[in-house]
Order: C-alpha cells, then structure tokens, then sequence
C-alpha cells in the first residue's frame, strides 16, 4: 500500500543501535501505535510510538512521535499493548534495575505523556519470584482494571504468572489476595 509512508514500509532510527517493536493496535481514529525497546548507548529503554494513518510519525505524540520510559539506570522493555476505551496506551513488558526482570506497565496519556495518574509517574514495577518475571500480554477489563500474563522463573524453570492492578496501578487485592498469580503446568 503505498499510500502508507510512501513505500508501504515505514521505519525509523530511534537510537544508535538495537531498535524493536513487537506490539501494535490502531486507535479509534486510525492512528496506529506501537510499543518495543531501543538501545539509548547503554542498555534497552522501553517505547512507544505512534503513526499517522498514512505511515508517518505523529508529531502530535510524545516528542516527534515517541514517547520513552526510562526507569532508573536498568534495561526496560515492552513486548505487549493495549488501548482503554478513554485512548490511554497500557504498555507491558520488563525492566531489570540489578536484581532480576520485574513486570513492567506502563500508562500514556493520548499525547504520549506519561499518565501520572497512574503508579508512580505512569509505571509499575511487579517482582513476582525470585528470579526472571516477564509480561508478554495485557488487556483491559471492563471496568478498567489492567491484567497483564507472562512467565516468572521459580528457579528450576518458568511458571505462568498473572498480575491484576486497579485503574490507578495499585495491586489489585481481590486478584489472589495480593494482586499476583504463578501456576506452575506440568503436562504428563
């Protein structure tokens, strides 16, 4: 379709090195967003972008169309999104600030800002076990709740993990009592 930035392609150089999406959704209005990680010269930080319709960055976005997250010095990155019906942009992924990978969500207001409103200036972190935690998927409940699915490393191997955090980022207390639920599937 090359009515899509000219080529039916577009990409774009976010840092100096390592540049990856791996979620899209398109918005009510046909603008299109995506989330992954670039490389910022020292470790992987956490992105979202949006697109125009025809293919090209929304200046109207974050900063020319981006919007990053950094938290603390560590490796942050997104490997899932979704859209509340309000337009506010829930990204999911990991970050490692030295101890091991935590569960990652991140909330952006419609012009690519982090929303406040919801964490701690816009993120969650969730360690989950002792070790490894990644959310690979998030979706949104009706009543605005945000549950986000991955995996969380007992040790010995990787169990499935799933958090569940009111509109405002706090853990949700009536999800397993705290908010957070491993299970571990052994298949025989």
């Amino acid at each position: 379709d090359t009515s899509f930035n000219n080529t039916g392609i577009a990409t774009f150089a976010v840092g100096a090195a390592t540049d990856t999406a791996y979620a899209v959704q398109v918005q009510r209005d046909d603008k299109i967003v995506v989330a992954g990680y670039y490389f910022n010269g020292a470790n992987n930080d956490a992105l979202v972008f949006r697109l125009s319709e025809n293919g090209t960055l929304d200046p109207t976005f974050g900063t020319g169309g981006i919007g990053t997250t950094a938290v603390g010095s560590g490796v942050e990155e997104a490997f899932a999104l979704a859209l509340q019906p309000d337009g506010k942009i829930v990204v999911a992924g990991c970050v490692n600030m030295g101890g091991g990978n935590d569960f990652l969500l991140v909330r952006y207001n419609l012009n690519g800002s982090p929303d406040t409103g919801f964490g701690t200036n816009g993120v969650t972190v969730t360690p989950i076990g002792n070790g490894t935690d990644i959310a690979n998927a998030v979706a949104i409940q009706p009543d605005g709740k945000i549950i986000a699915a991955g995996f969380s490393n007992n040790g010995a191997n990787n169990d499935f993990a799933v958090i569940r955090r009111n509109a405002d980022g706090s853990l949700d207390p009536t999800f397993d009592t705290d908010g957070k639920l491993t299970t571990p599937i052994s298949i025989s």
